[in-house]
This record gives structure tokens, C-alpha cells and sequence, in this order.
């Protein structure tokens, strides 16, 4: 078991700032489907491309959190 201060420290996810400041700019909508559920968003480019560098850097932080077990995709 790791120390308190061997953890790593956080990683800080890219556009951050950018996400909090357009919030309201970004439609979200939800719907159960069969077995699974979907998620569709829109905004403009910018926003939509920050989106995903931040959904990248969030799923690759909790596959390094989660050791060597852990897998992408």
C-alpha cells in the first residue's frame, strides 16, 4: 500500500478554464436506448475540441490511477 505522500499527485486536465467559461454555450441531452444509454452534445468547434482533449487526458488519468490491470477502450 502507497504512503500518503508516494501518491501521485493529479493530473491537471486540459481545458478546464476553457469548459467552465462556455458551460452554458454547450446543449446535452440524454436518452435511454436499448441496453445502453446515449449522449449527444453540441457547441461550437472550439468547445467540442476541448471536450475531447479533456474526456482523452480524464480516461487516460483513471487508466494510470488504476494500475497495470487497468485497460483503455
Amino acid at each position: 500500500m502507497r504512503r500518503a505522500n508516494q501518491l501521485k499527485r493529479p493530473r491537471r486536465l486540459p481545458n478546464l478554464q476553457e469548459l467552465q467559461a462556455g458551460h452554458d454555450r454547450i446543449d446535452l441531452r440524454y436518452a435511454d436506448v436499448p441496453a445502453v444509454a446515449q449522449i449527444t452534445y453540441t457547441s461550437n468547434p472550439a468547445l467540442i475540441k476541448g471536450m475531447h482533449a479533456w474526456f482523452d487526458a480524464w480516461f487516460d488519468a483513471q487508466v494510470t490511477d488504476h494500475g497495470q490491470h487497468a485497460e483503455l477502450g
